[in-house]
């Protein structure tokens, strides 16, 4: 209906009466299939949360290449006889999507031609949310699922950005058949094969002192019962042993004890902080950046007969961490984990290992001097 207008950029369709949409009694019921694909100028349908839809059959690529059209509420529709959604959002620009209450069970195959058939070579989700533009959070809680046969798979949520899928039943219960997407394997397209939907959900994991260097990374799901159940699994994901786990050879020299609370990872070790908290797919794409432990202090060869130290630059076995360093660079160390300015407090500060190294090897280098001095000395007594 409004298909193929890029110079569309809004409509308020909120009062329409779209009841007898679908009543028209032919194989090929299109009800609101492809009616605004391809408008990729439209940022606004107005409020279509409680049209009437108890008589749609089809919505299959309805909302495709959206790409402005970010926020959606269709909580309020009947599904009831909907039989056909394949990519009714691929390549859409939705970030909040609401199918809260969805009926999906009634899904069918079909074919090329948008007829629901039982030899058809789609199942009735067929990439349903593939290839978003944006991050999404998609809500299907108190939904229906189809049978087996035309089920989702973890393609039709294919994608290059994160989403979060918050989905339960009529209960609040999980639902198997969903969040068994996590562990779904597929062919990706380098021919590899890939656990779930794990080209855009990753937990990365960087040297802090080298913000390029990747040390660790592991994929994350994307299917949750709620956000508690997505919090326990960013926190099981975070945890010291998990994250030791990943980041292989660096667990030798990474401070897990400064980088570490309460066992999990420190929240100003995250690297991006999200803008608003409150959008879950800021959260499935969390980069932490890592520190290094520092050295021990080393222990100079003991010096009989030494007195004081007073006068000497740096004695033996005394320079202490941060030795060399201005109060500022110490204070710059004491806030390394600050959000957004530790890279750069890192990447300028001194190695404190080689300041400590430095300031031993120097108090050795004047010990010579010193003593010749108090031989000098006594000579121009006499």
């Amino acid at each position: 209906m409004f298909a193929n207008d890029p110079a569309l950029t809004s409509l308020d369709l909120s009062h329409w009466d779209t009841g007898e949409v679908g009543t028209f009694n032919a194989l090929q019921d299109y009800s609101f299939a492809l009616m605004f694909a391809n408008d990729t100028a439209l940022t606004s349908v107005g409020d279509i949360s409680h049209w009437n839809t108890a008589n749609v059959h089809s919505t299959r690529y309805m909302f495709t290449n959206t790409k402005k059209l970010t926020k959606l509420d269709l909580s309020g529709w009947n599904t009831s006889k909907l039989q056909i959604a394949g990519g009714m959002f691929k390549g859409a620009g939705v970030q909040q999507l609401n199918l809260n209450n969805w009926n999906f069970s009634n899904l069918h195959h079909f074919n090329n031609y948008g007829y629901s058939a039982k030899q058809g070579e789609f199942r009735g989700p067929e990439e349903m949310f593939a290839d978003l533009a944006n991050k999404a959070v998609i809500t299907m809680n108190n939904i229906s699922l189809p049978g087996t046969t035309d089920a989702f798979v973890v393609t039709d949520f294919a994608g290059t950005q994160p989403i979060v899928v918050l989905a339960n039943d009529h209960d609040g219960r999980a639902l198997p058949a969903l969040t068994a997407l996590n562990q779904q394997t597929w062919a990706g397209d380098n021919g590899k094969t890939v656990t779930g939907r794990q080209n855009s959900n990753v937990l990365t994991l960087v040297r802090a002192d080298n913000q390029g260097t990747k040390v660790g990374e592991h994929g994350l799901n994307f299917v949750f019962v709620d956000q508690a159940d997505l919090s326990n699994h960013l926190n099981s994901q975070i945890a010291a042993n998990q994250v030791k786990s990943d980041i292989g050879s660096f667990s030798q020299i990474w401070d897990r004890q400064g980088d570490t609370s309460n066992g999990l990872l420190k929240a100003s070790l995250r690297r991006y902080p999200a803008a608003n908290d409150a959008f879950l797919a800021d959260w499935v794409t969390p980069k932490y950046q890592l520190n290094t432990a520092k050295p021990a202090t080393p222990t100079a060869p003991a010096n009989p007969g030494a007195g004081t130290n007073a006068g000497r630059p740096f004695a033996p076995g005394q320079a202490g961490a941060g030795a060399g360093l201005t109060s500022q660079a110490l204070e710059a160390r004491e806030t390394i984990n600050s959000g957004n300015s530790q890279a750069k407090v890192s990447s300028t500060l001194p190695q404190t290992g080689d300041q400590e190294s430095h300031a031993a090897f120097f108090g050795l280098l004047m010990l010579p001097f010193l003593a010749l001095g108090a031989v000098v000395n006594r000579r121009h007594e006499k």
